[in-house]
């Protein structure tokens, strides 16, 4: 028990790292908090702890042989992923222009799909599959048994949900919605850009990894 709390540490520690870092998912929650408010925020940050949930189950039943064995599926998956991403960007710029509406978009938000969002970006990310899978495998001793594993899986959702709900909480307060309010058409427009900038990175990447890997 004790010998596998400094794998288990170092793995949390990394993954934490991994959500704080910039990228497609913290646009995403920023934008949504700022938005349409705290309550899809919350229901957000759900999804991107379940999102990592999931993640972190796959890579304890062998994600990273899976995706050393079949690289084209896991092109497939990161194309997948970069087209939601693409996705994401033209309708955030599609809608920049829209005016902003505090008691609409507050109301919005009881019927807004906040989990399945986070859910699906966190899914369409290809650095998350990338951060679990690698973490996982450099980090944890072969065989970890299954109440360490249930753990580690709880775990990982709190540290996903925490830290999106801090963004989501942080973007939804009423200053930070005042100030996206009054610059909201270029504050979109930059998100809109980074994702698009982000899914780019994601297509180049997955192309030169393919050819690597036939060449």
């Amino acid at each position: 028990m004790y010998e596998a709390f400094f794998p288990i540490a170092a793995v949390l520690a990394a993954l934490l790292l991994g959500a704080m870092s910039p990228g497609p998912s913290l646009i995403y929650v920023a934008q949504k908090a700022a938005k349409v408010g705290r309550g899809t925020a919350m229901m957000t940050a759900v999804g991107m702890g379940v999102g990592g949930m999931l993640f972190a189950i796959l890579s304890l039943l062998g994600l990273s042989a899976v995706l050393a064995l079949a690289p084209k599926v896991f092109f497939v998956v990161r194309i997948l992923g970069v087209i939601y991403l693409a996705y994401l960007a033209i309708k955030i710029w599609k809608h920049a222009a829209d005016p902003f509406n505090f008691t609409a978009n507050t109301h919005a938000a009881t019927k807004s799909y906040g989990v399945l969002g986070g859910l699906a970006i966190q899914i369409a990310n290809p650095k998350t599959i990338i951060v679990y899978s690698s973490v996982f495998v450099a980090a944890l001793p072969n065989g970890t048994d299954l109440g360490l594993g249930v753990f580690l899986v709880c775990m990982i959702f709190l540290i996903e949900f925490g830290w999106y709900a801090f963004v989501g909480l942080v973007f939804s307060s009423p200053a930070a919605r005042a100030t996206y309010a009054g610059a909201k058409k270029g504050v979109d427009r930059t998100a809109a850009l980074a994702m698009s900038g982000l899914a780019g990175k994601v297509a180049w990447d997955a192309f030169k990894s393919l050819g690597v890997q036939e060449g």
